[in-house]
């Protein structure tokens, strides 16, 4: 009895989403990603090899450059995290984002609420920081999903390294 309600639960559950995406809704804009972070350093890699990473990016507005077909760009706004034990990054940068068809590139800069370990302990500071990605949408369905590999660089080093992410588009 508890399988078949669990899948008259399921089966109403796929139902109303398959009801909501249905409707035409205006995209916001929106980026939500989750990934792992590889550190680059010794020190980074003693906390662990890979990291949970998480980021939302928020597109600002349209750049209007060079018009190129199939070819479109715009400025953003993103919000990353990456951490293990004494070593975090949260970077927060303005964007350029180029796209043609399903393959994107992004480069960024701006600044890092980063923690690590120092000579005297752990050390937190706001601290430069820019990233560079590459990445390739699918264009199914409503909510585009997709891959990208992105390189964070930090003034600190040992938060130095690549994540790689999948995502949705809201």
């Amino acid at each position: 009895m508890k399988a078949l309600t669990g899948i008259v639960a399921a089966a109403a559950l796929f139902g109303f989403s398959g009801a909501a995406f249905a409707q035409e809704t205006k995209p916001i804009g929106l980026s939500v990603r989750i990934g792992g972070f590889f550190p680059q350093t010794s020190d980074a890699k003693d906390e662990a090899d890979v990291w949970f990473a998480a980021g939302l990016e928020y597109k600002l507005s349209d750049l209007n450059l060079g018009q190129t077909e199939g070819y479109t760009s715009h400025l953003s706004l993103s919000a990353d995290w990456y951490e293990s034990g004494d070593f975090r990054g949260l970077p927060v940068l303005v964007n350029y984002v180029g796209m043609k068809n399903q393959f994107f590139y992004s480069v960024g800069a701006g600044l890092s609420f980063a923690k690590w370990v120092g000579r005297n302990g752990t050390d937190e500071d706001s601290i430069f920081a820019y990233s560079v990605a590459i990445g390739y949408q699918f264009q199914q369905g409503q909510t585009p999903a997709f891959v990208e590999a992105r390189y964070f660089g930090n003034e600190k080093s040992d938060l130095d390294g690549f994540v790689f992410s999948v995502g949705v588009r809201l």
